[in-house]
């Protein structure tokens, strides 16, 4: 029993006492592990790159937002103060046609820095505050201002005449050195302007204004004219008595954003804003 002890001792020993020899990779387990590294390298380098434009795009959609809230405040803002007359419903809106396509792209407020110089009729060039796409870049909307100029405006019906200040307006904002515009934002989005045969028109700001009388314009001459009665027109919430009925002016804004500075225009990554403003005012009769 002792001599199977010693002899069980020994071998073990003698097993345990013999070099180890280390087995080395093949060319195919080689192969393999590169594989396998190559594949969670471009993995990790995906992520990251995914990881980045995902940042990329909530920084813009960020810086946006912020243009978007500024520039909308400030038009409704302007919009809020504004002056009202029978000849004049606190704001309008100036549209050109290009190729057949209305473009409603400048808002006209009448918002004097004191007291108005007609206060029932017109207001005079340096009352005036106007929103609109800039020509020379599209992607700003500019504020224009002219202090120096006096002249009463256009009638609202002269819509040519409107079309002539504007762009009087926008000349003299550029070649002025005074502050007479004001930049709301440099990240307008941009549409190509065709026509049915694919011609080319240039480019235009993706901004809109909209219009509301109540009552309108149109039913308001008609009273005017003796064809509509006093009590007929559609008088906001029913407010009018003897000799005044209440008229609302409506506002609707509509603009669209770049996502910060991606240089894209295609209306899938547009961010879009909307804001309003009513003016209530009293038409005597």
């Amino acid at each position: 029993m002792g001599m199977f002890h010693r002899s069980t001792r020994r071998r073990f020993a003698a097993v345990h006492s013999m070099p180890w020899r280390r087995r080395g990779l093949t060319l195919v387990e080689l192969m393999m592990v590169s594989a396998v590294m190559a594949i969670l390298a471009s993995t990790l380098a995906a992520l990251a790159t995914t990881v980045q434009i995902a940042n990329q795009q909530q920084m813009g959609r960020g810086l946006a937002t912020q243009h978007g809230q500024v520039a909308i405040q400030r038009i409704e803002h302007a919009l809020q103060g504004a002056t009202t007359s029978e000849q004049f419903p606190g704001f309008i809106v100036v549209s050109e046609t290009v190729s057949g396509s209305t473009f409603p792209d400048t808002l006209v407020v009448w918002k004097p820095s004191g007291q108005p110089i007609s206060p029932d009729g017109l207001p005079r060039v340096n009352e005036l505050v106007v929103f609109t796409p800039m020509d020379e870049d599209p992607t700003r909307l500019i504020e224009l201002r002219n202090p120096n100029d006096t002249s009463e405006v256009p009638v609202v019906a002269n819509i040519s005449g409107w079309q002539n200040l504007i762009s009087i307006m926008k000349t003299s904002a550029v070649a002025s050195s005074d502050s007479r515009a004001v930049v709301l934002t440099d990240l307008m989005r941009m549409a190509d302007v065709t026509d049915p045969s694919g011609k080319s028109f240039g480019q235009r700001g993706c901004v809109r204004f909209e219009q509301m009388l109540r009552p309108s314009a149109a039913e308001w001459q008609a009273y005017k004219a003796g064809s509509a009665s006093w009590q007929s027109l559609p008088w906001v919430q029913g407010i009018y008595g003897a000799s005044f009925g209440q008229r609302q002016a409506l506002c609707r804004i509509e603009l669209q954003l770049r996502p910060g500075d991606i240089n894209s225009h295609d209306k899938l990554v547009a961010v879009p804003f909307f804001g309003s403003a009513a003016i209530y005012y009293q038409l005597e009769r």
